[in-house]
């Protein structure tokens, strides 16, 4: 009995500690949701209603939520990995800052780094969203790109891609590996 009450107050002082360091990392909730915001200003989307942050009571942790009309199986992948190429681009610019800034400024920037990197990932609301956004245009039989997107589901690898490619072309490649392992950790860290 006394060793199940210890284990119980261990993982309940463990999920304080994970709610605590997601509520510091706020500002990457906002970022998340400012590049679902930017992805759905690119992809010509109705933005219906947003939620930079807010504090969800019953969970005691920081949120966002966008609402967006999506016309097309397209539209909805790009919003839904925009956070994770968006951040994890701005986590490798905060990183970059962070060795070249002096002072206090470097720890300023190694945090907004961490909380990009920490928020890049789809949430499961993202996930659940594009998943059910395929399913329902893979129905319309006159959507030729979800015809396309059923049976090559190589788009977003595509797109992350291109992306790095460009990122690659305009930066010099040791240290952004170096930045990528980086990221990497950081990222790994968001887990504790």
């Amino acid at each position: 009995m006394e060793d199940h009450n210890i284990i119980y107050k261990n993982e309940n002082f463990l999920s304080s500690i994970q709610s605590f360091l997601w509520n510091i990392t706020f500002p990457g909730i906002v970022l998340h949701e400012l590049a679902h915001v930017f992805a759905a200003a690119i992809t010509f989307t109705k933005i219906k209603e947003v939620e930079l942050l807010k504090w969800d009571k019953k969970t005691g942790l920081f949120c966002g939520r966008i609402d967006v009309e999506t016309e097309s199986s397209f539209q909805a992948l790009i919003i839904g990995i925009s956070p994770f190429m968006i951040l994890n681009f701005l986590g490798i610019m905060f990183l970059s800052l962070a060795k070249t800034s002096q002072g206090i400024m470097p720890a300023v920037f190694l945090y907004f780094a961490y909380c990009s990197v920490k928020a890049s990932f789809p949430s499961s609301g993202d996930v659940g969203y594009i998943f059910s956004e395929l399913n329902r245009s893979i129905h319309k039989p006159s959507n030729w790109l979800s015809k396309l997107i059923k049976y090559v589901l190589l788009i977003p690898f595509i797109i992350i891609g291109i992306f790095w490619a460009i990122l690659l072309s305009i930066t010099n490649i040791i240290p952004l590996v170096e930045e990528m392992y980086f990221v990497l950790l950081l990222f790994l860290l968001g887990f504790i």
